[in-house]
This record gives C-alpha cells, structure tokens and sequence, in this order.
C-alpha cells in the first residue's frame, strides 16, 4: 500500500470514527452485559516474532477466564503460528478485509460476535486504533506509543484503558500489563508456540538433510 493510499485510509478511520462517536457511546452504554467476560477480542496484527512475544495473553485470559470464547484478529502472515493453539477459539485474519467495504463488513461481524472486552497489544494504524470501539465492545484496552504519530494520539482517545509503551521495557511484559486492565495481576512470561507432530517431523527431516 502507498504512502498516500495509507495516509487516506487512517484520515477516512478517524474523521468517521469522530463523526459517529456520540452513535457509537450511546449504543456501548445501552448494551447490558456481565461482569465477568464471555467474549474476548485480542487484536495483534503483527509480524511473526512480535506475534510469539505476546503468546502468554492467550494462555493467562483463559486460565483466569476458562469459559470465555477467545478469538484474535491478526495478519495472514502470522496466523499459522496460532494455528495450533489450544487456548484461542478463533483466528480472524484482518488482511482477508483490505478495503474499507470489507472492514464495515468486519465490523459487522465483530458486531454480531457481541464481545466483552478487547486487547489491542500492538497498534499499527487508525483502523486498528478503533476497530473495538466501531465493534461497540465495551471495555477497550490499547498500547499507547509516541512513535505511531499524530493520527494515533488521535484515534486511541476511543480505548477506554489505555497503557503507554515505556522506552527499554521488554514487549511481552508491556502487553501482559494490559491485563491488569481486567484484573489479571499474576500471569507468567513463558512464550508458547504450539507445534504438531508431523510438523516437527518435517522440520527435523528439512534439518538433516
């Protein structure tokens, strides 16, 4: 995607998400729901390595939440590495809706899904920004980062919990802190990536040879 074309597509997210906030308040604030979660959303469309450093979110919801049904939202590129993973129900790929036509469609479904909370681990456009608070869930956690610009500063005023990226601290921590937000205050840092036996298998065999 070109800059330009990149450029717009944040502007078209923020001045929508500006114009149709009051709608949007008022329809979070209408809806009932119980304390303790039912449906959970992680959005982390990120790269495969940035994707392992938050792997312990999806253990530490569910051992804490057992019962909830926890789906993430992430890139076709990294989906594979959470394929396997015993605590997520459902993957959602955001590049399969690479249009503003296909995310209102998102959005829809996201909609229709009616989750509890959501985790937005790391934020990389205005899309991303908002897309919980377009999908009416009501409590919204977001990783907040001087780098990512004026349109974040922005578009992240529309999470409800919102943590700021601290220089020099490890990712997997910051994002694991974003869990405090819903009352997770103990968790573990160990990475997991699940692996299937003829996977290993393959790999081993690629290695020796």
């Amino acid at each position: 995607m070109s800059k330009l074309m990149a450029y717009f597509n944040n502007f078209f997210w923020l001045i929508s998400t500006y114009l149709l906030s009051p709608l949007f308040f008022v329809l979070i604030f209408l809806q009932k729901r119980d304390k303790r979660p039912a449906k959970i959303l992680v959005v982390s469309p990120a790269r495969i390595g940035d994707l392992a450093c938050i792997t312990p979110i999806f253990r530490e919801i569910k051992k804490n939440f057992p019962s909830c049904h926890l789906s993430v939202i992430t890139i076709s590129d990294s989906q594979d590495l959470l394929k396997n993973n015993p605590h997520i129900d459902e993957i959602i790929s955001v590049t399969d809706y690479d249009s503003i036509v296909k995310k209102i469609g998102l959005i829809s479904r996201l909609r229709q899904t009616r989750y509890d909370w959501a985790v937005t681990p790391s934020p990389i456009n205005a899309f991303i920004d908002v897309i919980s608070f377009w999908a009416l869930i009501p409590e919204r956690a977001i990783t907040t980062h001087k780098d990512l610009g004026e349109m974040h500063k922005l578009a992240v005023i529309f999470n409800n919990r919102r943590l700021a990226f601290q220089k020099n601290t490890l990712v997997l921590r910051h994002c694991l802190e974003l869990l405090k937000f819903f009352g997770i205050k103990e968790y573990s840092e160990q990475k997991e990536i699940f692996i299937r036996p003829e996977e290993s298998a393959k790999a081993s065999y690629f290695l020796q040879k």
